[in-house]
């Protein structure tokens, strides 16, 4: 991934606010990237798919770094689509949330898996550096089932409910909209590209309306608003309907 850092187009708005401080056009317009970022969701991401851990709920994004997921498109479980759930949502149809491992202590968690430390009472005559395979308790999922909520608690990351039991394997897989952090340096070159007029046009929309500098002015702020909104209307629109058109057919009408 190239990333193209967004000082790249402080000429482009920097000659619109003569005067203006480099380090304020700059954060003008990181905070206009995440801006139409959030409007039109056009940088989209597929996260490689990866098996859930039986008795945790809690997950944290496999995202690029710098990014907050803004939007989750899909959340898809064994090739089945999962219900995507408000908090409120979430918490009234499982009032009783989930705990990792059932609530058991990291001690319980083990309780009936060989010791393999050394200076252990009983000599251990097994191959150096091998450790017993870890025996599950059986109260370790007991509060667990098959998910079939997901729920995001944070842009960093999600839950899903109940929590995933033993029974069989879960696999996810998570299909979302990016937008940057408020203190990354740039974003995806491609991406950039596409959005580069309505992050223009935004951030000097906001720096011209920045009320009592020499570059003020209020009447070519709302100029730039309103070609900023266009633009991500537009991108919005495109990222929807996306390259692809369908096939005309013309059908014709039998005659009696």
């Amino acid at each position: 991934m190239i990333l193209q850092e967004y000082d790249a187009i402080l000429g482009p708005v920097g000659e619109h606010v003569e005067g203006c401080p480099a380090p304020t056009v700059l954060s003008h317009i990181r905070r206009a990237a995440i801006r139409v970022c959030e409007e039109t969701l056009l940088w989209r991401y597929a996260q490689d798919s990866y098996l859930l851990t039986p008795g945790v709920h809690e997950y944290p994004y496999q995202k690029p770094v710098g990014t907050d997921v803004h939007v989750v498109f899909s959340a898809i479980m064994n090739d089945f689509p999962m219900e995507k759930l408000t908090l409120e949502q979430a918490l009234n149809r499982f009032p009783a949330w989930a705990e990792y491992f059932s609530g058991l202590s990291p001690q319980e968690v083990w309780s009936m898996t060989p010791s393999g430390s050394l200076n252990a009472f009983v000599f251990n005559d097994g191959l150096y550096n091998h450790n017993p395979d870890f025996v599950p308790d059986p109260e370790l999922y007991k509060n667990g089932g098959e998910p079939r909520g997901f729920c995001q608690l944070t842009p960093d990351k999600y839950v899903v409910l109940p929590q995933p039991n033993a029974e069989k394997p879960y696999k996810i897989k998570l299909i979302y909209a990016l937008k940057p952090k408020r203190d990354s340096k740039g974003m995806p070159q491609e991406i950039f590209s596409e959005l580069e007029d309505a992050i223009i046009h935004q951030a000097v929309h906001t720096l011209l309306a920045l009320p009592g500098n020499p570059w003020t002015d209020t009447k070519l702020a709302m100029y730039h608003g309103q070609k900023a909104r266009y633009h991500m209307s537009e991108r919005r629109a495109r990222a929807n309907h996306g390259n692809a058109r369908g096939v005309v057919r013309v059908q014709y009408n039998r005659w009696a």
